[in-house]
């Protein structure tokens, strides 16, 4: 793997999750209209993407990084991929199309990142950047 993009995993990782959930949370109610998905669950998901996205951001600006935290985050990631399937098939009928193609994209683009910190989670120990 390119070692730029292992450099910067976890901000590339912590940026997309807190400004999507940050995204989703100021726009709310036009994201509701427009995903055809209840209010509840645009704050559900706003909610754990910013979460997640100032964990990993923490884990970035931090040069002694535990194995079990990194491994955690590559966790998270493949279970939230698993939360977007889900929420797919839940709400495959009511969803606009652009809602299932977004999560889609999400769940794609979650499941890569903790693949590539999971393959890369040595090396993203104790990195001091």
């Amino acid at each position: 793997m390119k070692a730029l993009l292992v450099k910067y995993i976890l901000h590339i990782d912590g940026f997309a999750g807190t400004s999507v959930g940050l995204l989703l949370l100021f726009f709310q109610d036009i994201a509701s209209d427009f995903y055809q998905l209840p209010k509840g669950l645009i704050l559900f998901l706003a909610g754990a993407n910013v979460c997640y996205g100032i964990y990993a951001l923490r884990l970035a600006l931090i040069c002694n990084r535990s194995l079990k935290v990194v491994t955690g985050l590559a966790i998270a990631n493949f279970l939230w991929a698993i939360v977007c399937v889900g929420v797919i098939l839940i709400y495959f009928e009511q969803a606009s199309m652009f809602a299932l193609l977004f999560i889609g994209a999400e769940c794609i683009f979650v499941a890569i990142f903790g693949l590539c910190e999971w393959r890369c989670r040595f090396i993203l120990v104790s990195r001091s950047d």
